[in-house]
């Protein structure tokens, strides 16, 4: 079976690298990584039932879904503005940004303003579709983002958060949490799939308790010199703001 890049279509070639029951390819037209076999959606229903992760504290997510909203005000945000979160988990980012904004999930949730499908939701079009960190666990990437699409309006913001793997800041291969690892070039190619400009591919930060950021940052460093860094951290404040591997891109439709 021929294995292609699922955002160009690119065939690969033979080099891969191995994660447990997965392969990564790098893909030599547009950079993208990514995961093959690619899970079906039963298998990662499976896999986020158990899933669970650290760094996500209620408190930290509130706070960087504060900052991402601001990020927004400059492309028109405002009180009236109907808004999309696409994969909201527990919904902070839907609380923070009020009564007109709605989520989808397609876990169980009781929060009155997140649906399990996109048929559900009562507004047929949006001002701003977001994904925050969403687009690297989606097993079908073409099929999902051109039918989130449809609930665009016209000159309507799609908003991406997503692994950067041309960043100064190392990642690791996740299979199958994570399955694309993303460049600016294969952010391009798909803009220009969904018929949409790309307005803006920047550098993401957040925020982040201190000792999680110092214990992922030190996770490859051998234990001798990290329990020295660790001893000497003292001074650290409780919640920093810091680097991220992943970048923050706007996409307008056309």
């Amino acid at each position: 079976m021929k294995i292609v890049c699922p955002v160009c279509s690119f065939t690969a070639g033979e080099y891969k690298v191995k994660k447990e029951n997965f392969s990564i390819y790098k893909c030599s037209n547009c950079g993208l990584e990514y995961t093959n076999p690619i899970p079906t959606d039963d298998e990662l229903k499976s896999f986020y039932s158990r899933y669970s992760d650290i760094r996500a504290d209620s408190t930290i997510v509130k706070l960087n879904a504060k900052n991402n909203l601001n990020r927004l005000l400059k492309y028109g945000l405002d009180k009236n503005s109907l808004v999309l979160d696409f994969g909201s988990g527990n919904g902070e980012f839907v609380d923070i940004a009020g009564s007109n904004c709605y989520g989808i999930e397609l876990g169980e949730t009781k929060h009155k303003n997140i649906y399990n499908s996109l048929d559900n939701l009562p507004f047929r079009k949006f001002d701003f579709i977001t994904l925050w960190g969403v687009l690297e666990h989606i097993n079908n990437i073409n099929t999902i983002t051109k039918e989130l699409l449809k609930y665009l309006k016209k000159d309507g913001f799609i908003v991406i958060t997503t692994v950067d793997a041309e960043g100064s800041i190392p990642y690791y291969h996740k299979p199958p949490e994570h399955l694309t690892y993303w460049t600016k070039k294969s952010l391009f190619i798909l803009s220009e799939l969904l018929e949409c400009k790309v307005l803006d591919v920047s550098e993401y930060r957040m925020k982040q308790f201190s000792h999680i950021y110092l214990d992922r940052l030190l996770s490859r460093t051998p234990d001798e010199y990290a329990k020295i860094i660790k001893e000497n951290s003292g001074n650290l404040p409780n919640i920093i703001d810091v680097p991220t591997n992943e970048f923050f891109a706007v996409l307008q439709k056309r």
